[in-house]
């Protein structure tokens, strides 16, 4: 017997969009305590917090860093542990590899 089980995966195209300014591009308002007030992301407050030195100082040793250069930060931190380059390269390839895609480089 045939399946009759069919999956689409499709791509659409949505136009962009600044959820924070209506559909003449002014910014879109609320009012917060009796006053008028400017609408802020979300994610707007989070990167401010984020970068504030409270939070920095806060967090110290435990905070998250994005990079593309992972596999040769990973390299250079085995090399410096007196692994020798053909082992760590192939344990940062593993190691990246887990993350995404393993580049030339």
């Amino acid at each position: 017997m045939k399946s009759r089980f069919l999956q689409l995966h499709i791509l659409t195209a949505y136009p962009p969009s600044n959820l924070n300014r209506d559909d003449l591009g002014r910014p879109k308002t609320a009012v917060v305590g009796g006053a008028n007030r400017l609408r802020i992301s979300s994610q707007c407050l989070k990167r401010s917090w984020r970068g504030s030195s409270v939070f920095i100082s806060t967090l110290d040793n435990a905070l998250g860093k994005r990079t593309k250069l992972m596999g040769d930060e990973v390299f250079q931190s085995l090399v410096a542990s007196d692994i020798p380059e053909k082992d760590a390269c192939k344990w940062a390839e593993k190691i990246i590899g887990k993350f995404g895609k393993v580049g030339a480089d």
